[in-house]
């Protein structure tokens, strides 16, 4: 392994957010039962197909359990996990959503 290959490790690792993570909406969130969308539309959250839609209303948390490939992740929502492809307050996506999402201290 080279210098520079060590250094991107402890960069990605890093920013890597330490889970569980909390996650507080700050405007209700549909998280929609769906197949993979063309888009995804600011605001909401996407869980597999055939699984019952729900809203988080606005001052809610859910945790954030695992991170997932290509910017998805595993949350915990009223004691029910769902993985999302999406999860925009994670590192790497240009749009954090902070009007959205906020990371609870």
């Amino acid at each position: 392994m080279t210098v520079a290959n060590v250094w991107l490790v402890v960069a990605v690792f890093l920013q890597t957010p330490t889970v569980p993570l909390t996650i507080r909406v700050l405007q209700d969130v549909p998280v929609e039962s769906g197949q993979r969308l063309p888009y995804q539309e600011r605001g909401h959250l996407y869980i597999a197909p055939g699984l019952e839609p729900f809203t988080i209303k606005k001052g809610d948390t859910f945790q954030m359990l695992a991170i997932g490939q290509e910017g998805g992740c595993r949350i915990k929502y009223r004691e029910r996990e769902y993985d999302t492809p999406t999860c925009p307050w994670l590192e790497g996506f240009t749009d954090h959503q902070t009007d959205v999402f906020e990371v609870a201290k």
